[in-house]
């Protein structure tokens, strides 16, 4: 479920669902909003319905977490500047009933071993993404296409999460400064490069799996064609 408001009346053509403010909104526009979503019975990191994380009962039914997420956002442009804002929340329930685990092969384990300890809620946690994060960003659009945007994210994983994985996450802060080219008006064509310092917790790999000695600098080319 999801609900918005517009204090300032609606955005120009669609405005609300994109970021930059390619229309250039004459009067200031805000949005902002809340929304809420349960699902029962998931098997991936990230709470959709399917995927292969698959835990069983001690007959061989599949016994699946739930997984709950909150989340605020605001979404505010004038001008050619624009700043957007989320805040998120995501929390899973494990069933008591679990007593085996799906590898990768196929094959079953009773073996739920976190620390030494056979710990299922605690496992089953570690292998999804919880905890709590958000993200401000600001930017200008200006008359030729070119955006600059600035932006700030901070992750707060839960006490056991995927967040906490040393090669993919691990990252707790990024600071991110992007510039953009738009090759046409409807947000079809675009370059855009981007420069990200990660503040990387300690235990951290780089994406190759090699030990991270400190924190990170990370850079993106992107370039995006739709019709």
């Amino acid at each position: 479920g999801r609900i918005d408001f517009q204090p300032f009346g609606n955005f120009n053509n669609k405005g609300r669902y994109r970021q930059v403010d390619m229309e250039r909104e004459l009067t200031p526009k805000l949005i902002f909003g809340g929304n809420f979503s349960h699902n029962t019975g998931i098997s991936d990191r990230r709470g959709r319905e399917s995927g292969s994380i698959l835990y069983l009962d001690i007959v061989g039914n599949e016994s699946l977490p739930s997984y709950q997420k909150l989340g605020f956002d605001f979404l505010f442009k004038y001008k050619g500047f624009s700043v957007l804002g989320e805040y998120i929340n995501a929390r899973a329930t494990v069933p008591g009933n679990i007593s085996q685990r799906v590898r990768g092969d196929g094959s079953t384990t009773p073996s739920f071993l976190v620390n030494g300890i056979q710990d299922v809620q605690s496992y089953v946690q570690g292998r999804m993404i919880l905890g709590s994060g958000f993200n401000v960003q600001a930017g200008y659009l200006f008359l030729n296409g070119i955006s600059v945007d600035a932006r700030f994210s901070k992750f707060n994983p839960a006490t056991y999460s995927f967040l906490k994985n040393p090669t993919f996450y691990n990252r707790s802060t990024f600071y991110t400064l992007c510039v953009s080219k738009y090759l046409s008006r409807n947000y079809g064509a675009k370059i855009q490069a981007s420069v990200s310092y990660n503040i990387a917790e300690a235990g951290t790999n780089t994406v190759v799996g090699i030990p991270l000695i400190g924190n990170e600098f990370t850079g993106l080319l992107m370039i995006t064609l739709a019709l």
